[in-house]
């Protein structure tokens, strides 16, 4: 068979055939078959709401008030603040106690017929703690109500309304001897610039004696001045810092507007332990002195180790204070053990300020 006669065979029997229109079928399975949708999300605009537009712009006016703001400038409360004294109230307690000593020894010393010194014994040896001891002697009430008093001085506070002043505060003192001392300080307080810093005026009563005291406190940065008049030409002033964990006074006596003498009173306190160190800066005297106290046969004392040095020669030694009544008169009996000398006692008059009347200073020598 020929090759057109194949094709036209092959042709003819293909017309024959019935082919079958799936068609319709087809397109019914491809709408059954899953399929994936894509859904195309609306496109959210962001608004802010009213109370957020307040709350921005309050947030920018103090970011720009803490930029621009110049501390040259201070900002003045315009509402009055009420200052408080709680983290002054010990040390405020403590420099009334030390000016209010010193004071009447001020008003003690200007009249200077009225004191005298004796000294008996065998005084072949001299020492420059023997010279120095009246002026230690000056702050030994307060070491003696430091070291037996509450370390609080049982502080009570309250506001009054009668009078000049408008606060008022109450503590007590005790001595080597147990007896206590009630102390008032009646005060107003007024508030400065910093709130935190404020003036003090008042009036200290302890016993019959009054005294004027005036200050200001800077509680912010542990800062206090007190000053403690006789009258405008004779006071005493304290100035106090904590410098770490010691708490340091400046004590100055001023006399007829002239500065006669300045120390350094440090206290250092432990759970254990407390120290006091007393150093004259300005003044006759020039020694630095450390006490501590102890119980010995179940007497308090107080020890302290001196040392004094003058022209490049050094003297140091240590005491032991304790007291003694003679006559129903109580009296300091001070052991001076000068190093590699020999030891000796002195007597020395002792009058706490709520007893104090004109004082009158003797020393008595004996050699042991």
């Amino acid at each position: 068979m020929k090759k057109k006669e194949l094709i036209k065979l092959i042709k003819t029997k293909s017309q024959e055939v019935e082919i079958k229109n799936f068609s319709s079928s087809i397109l019914e399975r491809v709408k059954n078959l899953p399929h994936i949708e894509t859904i195309e999300a609306q496109k959210r605009v962001f608004r802010l709401k009213p109370v957020l537009f307040v709350t921005l712009g309050t947030l920018a006016s103090v970011l720009l008030l803490m930029v621009l703001y110049n501390p040259a400038s201070p900002i003045i409360p315009t509402d009055p603040i009420t200052p408080t004294l709680e983290n002054m109230d010990q040390v405020i307690a403590l420099s009334t106690v030390s000016t209010a000593s010193l004071i009447d020894l001020v008003d003690t010393e200007i009249q200077a017929s009225e004191n005298y010194i004796l000294k008996y014994g065998n005084e072949q040896e001299s020492y420059r703690i023997d010279e120095e001891l009246p002026d230690v002697s000056k702050y030994m009430e307060t070491i003696e109500k430091l070291f037996s008093s509450q370390s609080d001085f049982g502080i009570e506070k309250e506001i009054i309304s009668n009078g000049n002043f408008g606060n008022r505060m109450l503590f007590k003192t005790k001595d080597l001897m147990n007896e206590e001392a009630s102390y008032k300080f009646d005060y107003n307080q007024t508030a400065l610039a910093n709130p935190k810093h404020f003036e003090l005026n008042g009036e200290l009563e302890i016993g019959e004696k009054q005294y004027h005291i005036s200050g200001l406190a800077k509680t912010d940065v542990n800062e206090l001045y007190l000053k403690a008049e006789k009258d405008v030409a004779n006071y005493i002033t304290i100035d106090y810092e904590l410098i770490g964990t010691t708490h340091q006074f400046i004590v100055e006596t001023i006399r007829d507007n002239e500065s006669i003498q300045k120390v350094s009173f440090q206290l250092e306190r432990t759970e254990e332990n407390q120290l006091i160190k007393l150093e004259f800066i300005e003044g006759e005297s020039i020694g630095s002195y450390e006490f501590e106290i102890e119980v010995e046969d179940n007497v308090k004392v107080i020890k302290s180790r001196y040392n004094i040095t003058t022209n490049d020669v050094e003297e140091k030694g240590e005491f032991v204070v304790r007291v003694i009544t003679i006559q129903n008169q109580t009296r300091y009996s001070v052991l001076i053990k000068p190093e590699g000398r020999t030891p000796y006692v002195i007597q020395q008059g002792r009058v706490m300020t709520e007893r104090r009347p004109r004082l009158q200073t003797s020393l008595d020598y004996s050699n042991l």
